[in-house]
């Protein structure tokens, strides 16, 4: 049975408990390849999220297409969707916002719930209920799955395939249409930067102009050509191309191609680098802002049951209790913007990869 009393459970007796991983339940659920698999707390939070997506969303969306004027939770649902669309995606991918909007709210609105659940204190709800019935409770229901790093990698290594294979299947689609090859830096006007949807920019960009790799409209390489060169063209335009000549007519501009790569060579390890760096910043930008929270309202909690003098117990516990209640407001504010800042800092990202001039 339970030693601990019952108030203890408001923040645990280790403010760390609310944020480090739980195995729930005893012993391993199942054995893949010779390995136990164990369900934590996290990965329970993050099935629930997951479930609760799967079911709730396709449903708002039919009874979006049902109603005329949509109200209630359908029009609340509406209102992040407008948002996203409106002031996420199209600011940062002009006429490539539709293709990724889905993705973005994916993002968005499973962090979000991820961020909402663990504001509720299940494990804490269940530990007091089974101590009430005088139950020995399933410990550890419940959490903030956003709280571990583990799960936060896991979703910004998603935005860095996502990111990276949009740029080269964009580099792709440029190539099968005739349009200029996929750019990453450069002076504006010059044919290494961006690339163009319109066939008629591309066909007066002509064929020298570029990396090598400009094609006019309507003359679109075949599909096999242009999913070997496509990998290749998106690494080529990883790093800048500072002194490229626009073309090559002398030995002075074949001199410049040779510094050209020459500097490509220095600029591509840098940019390797900062590539690997955005999916790291974004997990642990996330991670680090719902841990913090969580250990700091469950620090002041235990605050109350510091006092030994009972003429300071009183004021020092209602305090506590407010600092929390104030806090677990801030808390609910950071959840909704940890969501929002993981969702445009990916748009962001997944911009530069397929429309760098933007």
């Amino acid at each position: 049975m339970m030693t601990t009393p019952a108030f203890f459970l408001l923040a645990s007796d280790n403010p760390l408990d609310h944020v480090v991983r739980h195995d729930v339940g005893e012993g391993p659920w199942f054995r893949l390849f010779d390995h136990d698999i164990y369900l934590t707390n996290s990965l329970l939070m993050l099935l629930v999220a997951a479930t609760i997506s799967v079911v709730a969303f396709p449903l708002v969306a039919a009874r979006h297409r049902a109603m005329k004027v949509p109200r209630g939770f359908v029009n609340f649902v509406e209102t992040f969707v407008q948002f996203i669309r409106d002031e996420v995606a199209r600011p940062n991918l002009k006429q490539h916002a539709g293709r990724f909007l889905p993705y973005l709210c994916t993002t968005f609105f499973f962090i979000l719930l991820c961020n909402l659940l663990g504001l509720v204190p299940l494990a804490d709800i269940v530990e007091l209920s089974s101590a009430a019935l005088g139950r020995e409770p399933v410990e550890h229901i419940g959490g903030t799955a956003t709280a571990h790093i583990m799960v936060t990698a896991g979703l910004a290594i998603t935005t860095f395939v996502v990111i990276h294979l949009s740029g080269v299947l964009q580099v792709f689609r440029d190539l099968r249409s005739g349009t200029r090859g996929h750019g990453h830096h450069g002076p504006a006007g010059e044919g290494d930067h961006g690339h163009s949807d319109d066939p008629g920019h591309a066909a007066a960009a002509g064929e020298g102009h570029g990396h090598g790799h400009a094609h006019a409209a309507g003359r679109g390489r075949d599909p096999v050509s242009a999913l070997l060169l496509a990998p290749v063209l998106y690494i080529w335009n990883f790093a800048p191309h500072l002194f490229k000549p626009a073309q090559t007519r002398s030995a002075g501009d074949v001199g410049m191609w040779a510094v050209d790569v020459f500097m490509w060579l220095f600029f591509l390890p840098l940019e390797i680098v900062g590539a690997l760096v955005k999916p790291f910043s974004l997990s642990v930008r996330l991670f680090a802002n719902m841990v913090a929270g969580h250990i700091v309202i469950a620090s002041i909690l235990m605050m109350a049951l510091l006092p030994k003098q009972p003429a300071i117990c009183a004021p020092i516990a209602i305090s506590s209790a407010v600092g929390a209640a104030g806090l677990s407001l801030l808390e609910l504010f950071v959840a909704f913007l940890q969501a929002y800042i993981f969702t445009f800092l990916s748009a962001i990202f997944i911009g530069a990869a397929v429309a760098p001039e933007h």
